[in-house]
């Protein structure tokens, strides 16, 4: 008979194949009880409900969130859709200031910045109805001082 978790985290004593001792291990949610562990524990989890055989029908109820990959089964989500709070702290970090950095002014650059640099900054100051496309080529054609100019310097 093969188990499924059902609690959000249980922990359970397998047999270690290569040492033949106890260890002490965590399960999420939808995670399969392994083989190796110790009966006396899978019946204590039963008996409480946090593990339940797979052909019940409480055993499809099992809520992961989107993208939580499950041991011995494929990831839930594709990893062009996972949720956009993962990835390490400076993706995160970086995403934040993207977001907040869309939403106010765009900053002017300084002075001795580089033409390129004021050339973005004329695109996300482009009139309301101007594509992004246009502006742009409009920018381009210009020197970094007549951009300088008109963008205005402090």
């Amino acid at each position: 008979m093969t188990f499924k978790v059902l609690a959000p985290y249980v922990t359970m004593r397998v047999k270690d194949a290569s040492t033949g001792s106890h260890v002490l291990l965590g399960f999420y949610a939808g995670a399969p009880v392994p083989e190796a562990a110790v009966q006396e524990d899978v019946d204590r989890l039963v008996r409480k409900g946090m593990v339940v055989d797979e052909s019940a029908p409480e055993a499809d109820l099992v809520a992961v969130p989107a993208g939580t990959p499950i041991p011995g089964e494929p990831p839930n989500v594709p990893v062009t859709d996972q949720p956009t709070g993962g990835g390490s702290i400076q993706d995160r970090v970086g995403r934040a200031l993207a977001a907040a950095d869309q939403s106010e002014e765009p900053k002017r650059p300084h002075g001795n910045a580089g033409k390129q640099a004021w050339v973005e900054y004329a695109v996300a100051r482009r009139d309301e109805g101007v594509s992004e496309e246009d502006a742009r080529a409009v920018a381009e054609q210009m020197t970094k001082e007549d951009l300088v100019a008109e963008l205005g310097q402090k």
